[in-house]
C-alpha cells in the first residue's frame, strides 16, 4: 500500500534498437547520450518541434527524424 501523502507518477519508458542493441530512455539526456554523434542536431530538433519526452507521438516522429538522420 502506498501512504495518503504519497503521490505516484507514471513515466513511460522508452526502447531504441541501434546497431544491434537495444537502449532504454525516458529523458532527453538519456536519448541524447545515445547517439553522441548527431547530440547538436538531435538539440535543435527537440527544441524546434517542442517534443515532449512523456508523449508518444512526440517520440515517434522524433525516432522517425533520426532514421533520416542516420542514412
Amino acid at each position: 500500500e502506498v501512504p495518503q501523502n504519497v503521490e505516484v507518477e507514471r513515466v513511460p519508458v522508452y526502447w531504441i534498437l541501434t546497431d544491434k542493441t537495444l537502449e532504454q530512455f525516458t529523458t532527453e539526456k538519456q536519448f541524447l547520450k545515445i547517439f553522441p554523434d548527431h547530440q547538436s542536431e538531435l538539440k535543435n530538433y527537440i527544441k524546434k518541434e517542442k517534443v515532449s519526452f512523456r508523449k508518444q507521438d512526440d517520440i515517434v516522429k522524433l525516432s522517425y527524424y533520426c532514421n533520416e538522420i542516420m542514412k
